[in-house]
């Protein structure tokens, strides 16, 4: 589960705890929406023998739809303020209590703060492309090619050669590829 899932996840959570836990006070917070009290009040009517069975199934599917839109406004609004800088729980918590006129609010406010590029995690140091410079004479500072055993500007021996036998051979080398000889 990435960052954003767990976040998500975590704002779905907290709003469903605080509805449980505001529960007792659902006709002031949830006056606005009504989903609530139409779903209490359908329950009840219908443990009363009453025979309203399509209107609480009507009533709690859209209450149900109700719910997740406003959660998914919950959702959108944190991520939202997290990119554009605000502090995104306090205004979630606004657009949960106050609802719709909390949103209205939380749009016109979001417009004064641009929406922030997300940082690059910071580099040990800066990149600099590096191009190999071409190889120069040790002698003249001339510029030579790589196949070259003599510098064509002075003369000097560019490549080192074997003692023995006087064929180029590579530095490092412990023994003469050619002859044997010992390097």
């Amino acid at each position: 589960m990435n960052a954003s899932s767990a976040k998500t996840f975590g704002i779905v959570l907290v709003a469903l705890l605080a509805l449980a836990l505001l529960w007792p006070l659902k006709y002031l917070f949830f006056a606005p929406v009504g989903v609530a009290h139409g779903l209490s009040a359908g329950w009840h009517g219908m443990h009363a023998g009453n025979w309203v069975w399509p209107w609480v199934g009507f009533a709690g599917l859209f209450g149900l739809l109700v719910l997740g839109f406003w959660i998914a406004v919950l959702v959108w609004v944190y991520r939202d303020a997290e990119k554009h800088g605000m502090n995104a729980l306090l205004w979630t918590a606004v657009v949960f209590f106050v609802h719709f006129i909390g949103f209205v609010i939380y749009l016109l406010v979001r417009t004064d703060h641009p929406v922030r590029a997300p940082q690059a995690p910071p580099a040990s140091g800066p990149i600099v492309p590096t191009v190999a410079a071409p190889p120069g004479c040790p002698k003249c500072g001339k510029t030579i090619d790589l196949q070259h055993s003599f510098c064509p500007a002075c003369g000097e021996r560019i490549k080192p050669v074997c003692p023995a036998c006087g064929k180029d051979v590579q530095a490092g080398w412990k023994a003469c590829p050619n002859c044997g000889g010992s390097l």
